[in-house]
């Protein structure tokens, strides 16, 4: 049971993390900005069904597989790595080039959705 205590520190702190925004909320933030609501809307819908995928495979066992097996979870955040990385290349490639950008080719939602599910993150125990 959770006490009095436990709930004044928890709640604060949640509260406080779910307000700091992150990688995604900028991603979403910059879709918006840059290609207005239509594609910002269709990017984060991307961005949760990633979310979506994520919260399965954890009711699925993964994330009690990923917390016993170091080795799992090592392989699972260098793929997160290596993607991130691609991603980083591949931007500054673009941008060095001045190709056009992923919104017009309607690329937004797959872009976010493998952002928000390629991030390396560490389960919690």
């Amino acid at each position: 049971m959770i006490t009095e205590v436990e709930w004044a520190t928890f709640v604060p702190s949640a509260l406080l993390l779910a307000a700091t925004p992150g990688a995604n909320q900028l991603l979403a933030l910059r879709s918006g900005l840059r290609h207005g609501l239509a594609p910002a809307v269709s990017a984060s819908l991307g961005r949760f069904a990633a979310f979506a995928l994520m919260v399965i495979a954890v009711a699925a066992g993964l994330g009690a597989v990923l917390t016993e097996s170091a080795v799992a979870l090592n392989v699972i955040k260098w793929c997160g790595v290596a993607y991130l990385g691609w991603l980083g290349a591949r931007t500054l490639l673009a941008a060095v080039r001045g190709k056009a950008s992923r919104a017009a080719a309607g690329g937004e939602p797959a872009h976010e959705g493998l952002n928000g599910g390629g991030s390396p993150r560490t389960p919690r125990r």
